[in-house]
């Protein structure tokens, strides 16, 4: 049965459609072809409507689509659900079930639902991208090709198909494959920012600083307000050597937001990079406390506390790090390092304070009578 929340909704509805026709009355003698506004197309929309009252399943996968239209993920999942409770279990319900359990988090779900949605017939190119970023996420990138090249037959000229098979060469450490479906990517698609952001990445990890300054730029004319390219621009002018325009362009984030994580993980590493280590201590300290479990900005606080000799400190953050972590090997070596040192200089204070409180012992002489030639003693007889 259908709700009577759902009745109102349909109502509405039907009034809407009222309303649309009546406009097209008013403004027919100037726009008499415009199909979206003809009477034929308001009342085939206003059957539809009313065909819902008896056909609950489906009023619900519609309410589904428009809610997902309107960014009401949450609301949206419910209703595809009940649809398909109800019976309404065609492809197309299971391709937007899998959709919205995806965009929820939900990505073994979303993995069912797709398959399934393929098991019944469905073939969008859309469906195969979706399986194949599930797969990536699960690092089963043998899997995903097989999906991702479907995606590519159909749609051949599909930036993001290109993209996801760049990803996919990626996941199989083989960058020259990987750069290969970037660039044509790119190609199909100039502006497509995630491809320009992995090529930016995988630039600056390859060392390729002209390149990686080139994709940034392009991505920078897409998104000059996106906050992420600001710190890939301190990034790389830090690896270019130019420490002091880096430093200026995360003060001024800084200025703005005194907390923002990211610019002070960046600075700390930047200090310790030039063996300031108190100012490492500082920016480094504020990343490591809004995140305890950050072991990249644990180490460079661990390290920065024992290069300037505060090494309880130092041992303490190692500490944390090893409990978050049993297994961080760095953590646990240096650790280990560390408390052999402590422990030496502490033997070695601990010499000095009893040489310096040990009296001083001066050597007995010998007391003669009398001395003879050359001043030596003479024995008592």
């Amino acid at each position: 049965m259908i709700t009577n929340s759902a009745r109102i909704d349909i109502v509405v509805m039907v009034l809407l459609y009222a309303v649309l026709s009546s406009c097209v009355q008013v403004h027919s003698n100037d726009k008499m072809h415009e199909e979206e506004f003809s009477n034929e197309r308001l009342l085939q929309s206003l059957e539809e409507s009313i065909s819902l009252v008896a056909q609950p399943a489906k009023y619900h996968y519609r309410k589904s689509k428009l809610l997902y239209g309107t960014g009401e993920v949450i609301e949206a999942l419910a209703q595809i659900e009940e649809a398909i409770e109800l019976g309404y279990t065609t492809p197309n319900a299971h391709y937007l079930l899998a959709e919205l359990q995806d965009v929820n988090g939900q990505h073994a779900n979303a993995l069912f639902s797709a398959l399934k949605a393929i098991e019944m017939g469905e073939k969008d190119p859309g469906l195969f991208k979706l399986i194949a970023r599930q797969y990536l996420k699960m690092n089963k990138s043998t899997q995903a090709f097989d999906y991702i090249n479907n995606a590519i037959v159909n749609r051949p000229h599909d930036p993001e198909a290109h993209y996801l098979k760049a990803l996919a060469y990626l996941a199989l450490s083989d960058t020259l494959m990987a750069e290969r479906y970037i660039d044509t990517s790119l190609d199909m698609a100039p502006g497509f920012s995630q491809a320009l952001d992995l090529a930016l990445d995988l630039s600056l990890a390859k060392g390729q600083l002209d390149k990686a300054d080139t994709y940034l730029r392009r991505a920078m004319e897409s998104k000059p307000n996106y906050l992420q390219y600001r710190y890939k621009m301190a990034e790389l002018l830090e690896l270019k050597g130019d420490f002091e325009s880096a430093k200026v362009i995360l003060g001024e984030r800084l200025a703005v937001s005194p907390e923002d994580k990211q610019a002070n993980v960046q600075l700390a590493k930047l200090f310790f990079k030039e063996r300031k280590y108190d100012s490492a201590i500082v920016y480094a300290s504020k990343a490591y406390g809004q995140d305890s479990t950050g072991s990249e900005i644990g180490r460079v606080l661990a390290q920065s506390y024992d290069k300037r000799g505060i090494y309880q400190e130092s041992i303490q953050v190692y500490r944390q790090l090893l409990n978050r972590d049993s297994l961080d090997n760095f953590a646990k070596t240096e650790l280990d390092k560390l408390q052999r040192k402590v422990a030496y200089l502490w033997q070695v204070r601990q010499r000095r304070q009893e040489m310096e409180i040990q009296p001083t012992l001066l050597p007995k002489k010998e007391i003669g009578l009398g001395r003879g030639d050359g001043g030596a003693p003479i024995e008592n007889k």
